[in-house]
């Protein structure tokens, strides 16, 4: 399924990340010499402070420019042939020009997603337009049934509004008061440390249904969700109250994600444009067809990475990004805490 980059959903997906980092020691090299007798420790050679990265799509990509930027040896490996995860364009052979977009073909504006703007429109000088879909001036028209049965087309500027229509006059309060508390609650979140909310640990420990379930009636309640549920990727029972609003502050807040006006603006030289570009910035530092297979974090000095074809890294950190599912194929010793390795089996792809 499609997925704009800058969706909440995506980048519960594609950013999940998890840093493994040992509290002392250098980072190092290993180097396996070739004919070494069974039992003989590996030659290890010292070398700057190094982090390695496991997968290339945007969240992997983006984590090795910063810590290249930060001056820090960076290797990043990727189980596929090509860089860029969910995001891909398919390119003309002979012009290279693009065909067709099969992954992150949305991106929000500036005021709705700064970061992915900031990413594309100023950093790698990519042209952003609107696309016209679901925009103020769309001639596309939403469909939806009021109270009485009778089928309503929504469009046009004041589409917000319109959405009312569908529901009752005490229902349409009820929901309008919600989005209103909603919008003041994740205007105190920052979205790079959402466990700083002056309300964490209460919003953690309950999901996003029982929140409305607890504030709406059961019309409100069903055109809440009808709007932003999907972009939780899960059942709103199991998400937490915290998460929810998390997802809400990266998509802008929730009237964007009501709306879908955050999916109004294409990138003209493809989704995954800056992606490319980011991989050639990384020369060498990028292996790719390299699946990893398994990180020993049991040492205090050394994380050790393990390759498909037997590769063997030493690093001072790992970072690991994608999917959940591809996640769950590398072999940690020792395991992952039970809290992760439960919240892994549970998150789904999209």
């Amino acid at each position: 399924r499609t997925m704009p980059l800058h969706t909440p959903h995506y980048y519960v997906l594609a950013l999940l990340a998890l840093v493994l980092v040992p509290m002392h020691g250098v980072a190092v090299t290993l180097s396996m010499v070739a004919n070494t007798p069974s039992g003989a420790a590996p030659t290890i050679s010292l070398q700057p402070p190094t982090v390695v990265v496991v997968g290339a799509g945007y969240a992997g990509l983006v984590a090795a420019r910063d810590l290249r930027r930060a001056g820090i040896r960076v290797e990043v490996l990727e189980a596929a042939t090509r860089a860029g995860g969910r995001s891909f364009d398919y390119l003309d052979e002979a012009t290279g020009r693009l065909v067709t977009e099969m992954g992150v073909e949305f991106v929000g504006n500036r005021e709705q997603s700064p970061s992915a703007y900031a990413l594309f429109r100023d950093e790698y000088g990519l042209e952003i337009y609107p696309s016209g879909a679901y925009t103020a001036n769309s001639t596309q028209k939403l469909v939806c049934r009021n109270t009485a049965g009778q089928p309503l087309q929504l469009g046009g500027p004041l589409l917000i509004a319109q959405l009312f229509r569908c529901i009752s006059p005490s229902a349409a309060v009820e929901a309008v008061a919600f989005i209103a508390e909603l919008e003041l609650l994740v205007n105190q979140m920052d979205a790079h440390r959402p466990w700083a909310h002056p309300r964490a640990a209460e919003f953690d420990a309950i999901s996003w249904d029982a929140f409305v379930q607890r504030r709406l009636g059961p019309e409100a309640a069903t055109f809440i969700n009808r709007g932003y549920a999907p972009g939780l990727s899960d059942a709103p029972g199991r998400v937490s109250f915290l998460h929810a609003l998390f997802l809400a502050k990266t998509g802008g807040g929730l009237i964007q994600g009501l709306t879908g006006f955050n999916n109004g603006y294409r990138i003209k030289e493809g989704g995954g444009a800056a992606a490319r570009q980011m991989a050639q910035e990384l020369g060498a530092s990028l292996r790719l067809n390299t699946p990893v297979t398994a990180i020993d974090h049991s040492s205090p000095d050394t994380i050790i990475v393990t390759t498909a074809s037997g590769d063997r890294i030493a690093a001072h950190a790992v970072v690991v990004t994608g999917s959940p599912l591809g996640v769950r194929r590398i072999a940690f010793a020792p395991p992952l805490p039970h809290a992760t390795r439960r919240l892994l089996e549970g998150m789904h792809q999209g």
